[in-house]
């Protein structure tokens, strides 16, 4: 176990909390207060960004930073530049940026920038990051309030955000504000923009929408009110209204606009509603329907598996260009068959739970982010599947078909390890698989080395420990290691900063007296504890785990393992393990490793032998 050991006495509070004895948690605030205007005419937004920005951290900060994620949509930007270099290039994005004619583009003009009333002067862009020299540092504890008077281009929709997507929605409206970039015990989190994940400063939103009135909104936050104006533009008035949002304890902030939205809201639970919203015509109306009473089954069953959702509603909003994620909301694809739309719908709620509460950083932890979201959707439409709401049958390990490709990936030389920044896998093709696959493979697994029992309400604990807090996958870990008392440092460090595999072996069985030898093989450098299955010749089964010495000591329970008996450990350097069971050899017909393929073992042809 690392030094930093999890302590459940420790005292949580919503900024600044202690770890154990060695290190104490901080994290930032910011306060939005957002008023634009959208120019439907020219695809512009024009406004202010009034943020109070509190400085947690023991650093005296003398800069700031700000995401420009609008500024991605230009010719030669590094998003541009990545998409077209990179050997396997998203196909959503390809060339497309590089093709962009100026009125398509994204851009940001800041007009300026007030720290508590004085303008600033040290403003300076670079690409998707703003710089601002502070006029007086920000001390530990401290607060500032920095305006913003901007305006921006919307980009023609290529990734995620913009306007008039494939099916035609009118504004996918994420990553559309100047974000305040987090300052956490890393520093800045300033990765320029090459499409790939983000992270936030926790805090409030207080949004003020001001769209021509033929336009609907959907979105972060809760409504507060709608209130109708009349402009002139160009001598013709035009009719507008001002959509006023509050979103608490997110760190973004998503909208979309359409002129033809129909949007449905019911009621999921005591204190909680779902939104749909999505383009009232013939191809989706009538699957958005059918939809609504399955994610409500999703999200009470997802809240009593994984833990409450904190927040009064979920939308579920048509656009951007396939499925993301945003706090309390997502935007997905809409003109999709009914089962394709509960699959992308259930994935992209199913981050709220960790992007959107938890918090993670995307960028360092994606296989948290996409691999904890991964793992639980899968266990949303097994639930699913159980109640006649999602195709197929109910299977006893959901994760082994992407265990079976994962494997097959890695055997190819393709892999990339988990602890790889999103943005520096070599291939996209790596970073999928990593991230989605392995990721959740990393859970499946370390279900079969702690037991299932342990990995579901370790994992209901680490989300109400962490909840609106940044925790890394070392604090995921902590809580683990305190929860079983196993020693897991190792599985860690295997499975994030490596591609190995396990592969395990019955090598040799043979009589021995009255009872049976049996002989195990390790073939390859990556330790695992092993569980074996005696099936005897009239059917009845033992169950026996062999921990790893790394571990110090043995699950005690596990799925559908009744009366598991626990054997000395394996030291991990030894290739051969020998144990002796007093069962009559002529008895046994056969003896299996891991017969829940549980275990990512990169050959399972060895791992049963038959009493032939």
């Amino acid at each position: 176990m690392s030094p930093l050991k999890f302590s459940l006495l420790a005292l949580f509070c919503s900024f600044y909390f202690c770890v154990g004895a060695q290190q104490c948690y901080w994290q930032q605030h910011a306060d939005y207060k957002i008023r634009v205007t959208l120019d439907a005419s020219k695809h512009t937004l024009a406004g202010v960004e009034d943020l109070v920005y509190t400085n947690n951290s023991p650093d005296t900060l003398y800069e700031v930073f700000y995401h420009l994620y609008f500024n991605a949509f230009q010719p030669n930007s590094q998003m541009d530049v990545r998409s077209r270099t990179i050997t396997d290039p998203d196909g959503r994005v390809m060339d497309r940026i590089s093709q962009l004619k100026p009125h398509e583009q994204g851009e940001y003009k800041i007009r300026g920038v007030v720290q508590d009333k004085d303008k600033v002067k040290g403003v300076t862009v670079d690409g998707t990051i703003l710089k601002v020299t502070l006029n007086k540092p920000i001390y530990p504890g401290e607060k500032t309030r920095l305006i913003m008077d901007y305006e921006c281009q919307v980009p023609v929709q290529i990734r995620r955000t913009g306007r008039y997507n494939k099916e035609g929605v009118a504004y996918s409206m994420s990553q559309w504000y100047p974000k305040m970039a987090e300052y956490d015990r890393n520093g800045w989190a300033t990765d320029p923009y090459v499409g790939r994940e983000f992270y936030g400063v926790w805090g409030r939103f207080e949004v003020f929408l001001t769209v021509p009135d033929s336009f609907k909104i959907a979105g972060t936050g809760t409504p507060v009110s709608d209130t109708k104006s009349r402009k002139e533009k160009a001598s013709v008035p035009s009719e507008y209204t001002m959509h006023h949002y509050v979103a608490e304890n997110v760190h973004d902030f998503m909208w979309a606009a359409d002129p033809h939205y129909r949007i449905d809201r019911i009621t999921a639970a005591p204190g909680l509603d779902l939104v749909f919203a999505y383009k009232d015509n013939p191809k989706v109306a009538e699957t958005w329907k059918a939809l609504q009473p399955i994610m409500k089954e999703a999200i009470n069953y997802a809240s009593e598996r994984f833990g409450k959702y904190p927040y009064s509603r979920f939308s579920f909003i048509q656009g951007g260009d396939g499925g993301m994620e945003y706090p309390m909301a997502t935007l997905v694809m809409g003109e999709l068959s009914l089962n394709s739309l509960i699959s992308v719908c259930v994935h992209e709620m199913m981050h709220s739970w960790y992007q959107g509460v938890l918090g993670f950083n995307e960028s360092l932890y994606a296989w948290m982010d996409e691999g904890f979201t991964s793992y639980s959707e899968e266990l949303v439409k097994e639930h699913l599947r159980s109640k006649g709401m999602y195709p197929g049958k109910v299977s006893a390990n959901p994760f082994e078909r992407d265990a079976i490709s994962m494997i097959n990936f890695t055997l190819a030389g393709k892999s990339e390890p988990l602890s790889t920044h999103a943005d520096h896998f070599t291939t996209n093709a790596a970073y999928s698989v990593a991230s989605y696959v392995k990721g959740s493979l990393f859970l499946s697994q370390l279900g079969y080395v702690i037991g299932e029992d342990a990995l579901r309400s370790g994992l209901l604990e680490f989300y109400n420990i962490w909840m609106f807090k940044h925790p890394t996958g070392q604090d995921f870990m902590n809580l683990m290691e305190h929860r079983t008392g196993m020693e897991l440092d190792w599985y860690y460090q295997y499975m994030i900063n490596t591609t190995m595999l396990p592969d395990y072996a019955v090598d040799n069985v043979k009589a021995d007296g009255t009872g049976t030898a049996i002989m195990l093989g390790k073939k390859t450098q990556m330790p695992m504890p092993v569980d074996v299955t005696v099936e005897m010749k009239d059917g009845q089964k033992r169950f026996f785990t062999i921990p790893v010495d790394l571990m110090r000591m043995a699950k005690k329970t596990d799925q559908a393992m009744p009366g598991l008996t626990p054997l000395k450990a394996w030291n991990w350097t030894n290739p051969d393990y020998f144990f002796h069971l007093d069962i009559p050899f002529a008895e046994i017909h056969s003896i299996t490793i891991d017969d829940s393929n549980r275990m990512l073992d990169s050959d399972r042809k060895n791992n049963k032998w038959a009493n032939e």
